[in-house]
């Protein structure tokens, strides 16, 4: 349950509703093996993060919002310009993310996400955040994302 307490305010946020309905990777639409939407990927990522760091040492909230709010830079109006979204929505995410008043370090992890196209990841935290949304990325491409939203539910 302490992962519900760390992002609970986020979870029925205006931002992370606007990520509903929107593809949550170009390639699962490709290969047709995933539903899933940018927001129930966002919720995995953050679980991911908070569960490796907690293993890994670092800060856990750190980690779970960071992953919660990584992809807050698409834009649903645009999402025929896929392309310039991949290497820009980090960037903007983190601009989003700083709006919001949250800790630099999720700013950070949050701006550092998509290396190589972005920063290099320099803390443990960012490392996690980054590692973590490549390992759901192929989690869904070999449908084990419902391995990780049984968890999920059970700690929300």
């Amino acid at each position: 349950m302490i992962f519900g307490k760390v992002v609970g305010d986020l979870l029925n946020s205006e931002y992370l509703k606007k990520l509903e309905g929107y593809p949550s990777h170009n390639f699962s639409l490709v290969v047709k093996r995933s539903k899933n939407s940018r927001r129930d990927h966002c919720l995995r990522v953050g679980y991911l993060s908070f569960f490796l760091c907690k293993l890994l040492g670092g800060d856990f909230r750190v980690c779970a919002r960071a992953g919660i709010l990584h992809d807050l830079g698409y834009d649903r109006q645009n999402v025929h310009k896929s392309l310039k979204q991949i290497f820009g929505h980090a960037r903007k995410g983190a601009v989003i993310v700083q709006k919001m008043g949250e800790d630099a370090r999720i700013v950070e992890a949050i701006r550092t996400h998509m290396f190589p196209i972005g920063g290099v990841p320099r803390t443990k935290e960012s490392f996690i955040v980054w590692f973590a949304d490549k390992l759901d990325g192929l989690f869904e491409i070999f449908k084990l994302s419902k391995l990780i939203e049984k968890t999920l539910k059970n700690n929300i």
